[in-house]
């Protein structure tokens, strides 16, 4: 966002562990009551709320990510300097649905339609890293797809 002239930053910032929900545990790869750390934020640019933030990590990965916090950092940016972990590939899918009454609270004026993006990623070694959802207003955010034909198997 920077690079567009804008500023980002953490409006609020919440991390925490715990055993996740089956369906998360699986799409993660870990066994029962293995632990993930979430961090939720509120993220803003030129300081209007943006969207919600809720990534979940496997704690194995991240071991002391929910006591050190991220101090105004990009998670992404964490993940690599503190741990070497680098994003490799992710799925998104994207929603668009009503807001519910703390998704209106948090996002402001105007956003009663929210666009739901969740992702999935993984390592370079095929390792699950993170599951996320990001919640923005409708009305101020815009997602961008790019398309290139892969020549190696001619599609």
């Amino acid at each position: 966002m920077t690079g567009l002239g804008r500023t980002p930053e953490t409006l609020r910032c919440r991390l925490r562990v715990r055993v996740p929900p089956p369906a998360v545990a699986r799409t993660l790869g870990l066994k029962a009551r293995e632990r993930t750390v979430v961090v939720e934020r509120l993220r803003a640019l030129d300081g209007e709320p943006f969207c919600l933030m809720h990534n979940e990590l496997p704690l194995s990965l991240v071991p002391d990510l929910a006591e050190e916090g991220l101090h105004e950092e990009s998670l992404y940016r964490r993940l690599k300097v503190r741990y070497g972990l680098v994003p490799q590939r992710a799925d998104e899918e994207v929603e668009a649905r009503p807001a519910t009454p703390v998704e209106k609270r948090a996002l402001g004026p105007g956003a009663s339609t929210v666009l739901v993006v969740r992702r999935h990623t993984w390592l370079a070694d095929g390792r699950p890293l993170e599951v996320a959802d990001m919640i923005a207003s409708a009305r101020r955010y815009r997602y961008r797809v790019g398309i290139v034909r892969d020549k190696k198997e001619g599609r």
